[in-house]
């Protein structure tokens, strides 16, 4: 049974609550990747996967339609 109140919603295949949307986005071998994804206001870097250091506007940022990594970042985002 889901709690009223905290703001998790199911389904979607992804964690969603009133702090953003959770989504892993993964460059392999030094590919850019699209992750599609509604950005209504922001995105911030979460948790580094990669040995790759990602930083924002080099190797990974984002626009309305989702989240971009490249040259082997590979992260989880939250998006705002």
């Amino acid at each position: 049974a889901e709690e009223r109140g905290r703001g998790r919603w199911p389904g979607r295949g992804r964690d969603r609550d009133r702090d953003g949307e959770r989504l892993v986005c993964e460059s392999y071998e030094n590919k850019e990747k699209q992750c599609r994804i509604r950005v209504r206001h922001d995105v911030r870097l979460v948790k580094q996967k990669s040995v790759t250091p990602c930083t924002e506007d080099r190797n990974w940022g984002w626009d309305r339609r989702g989240v971009w990594v490249s040259d082997g970042c590979r992260a989880e985002f939250r998006v705002y």
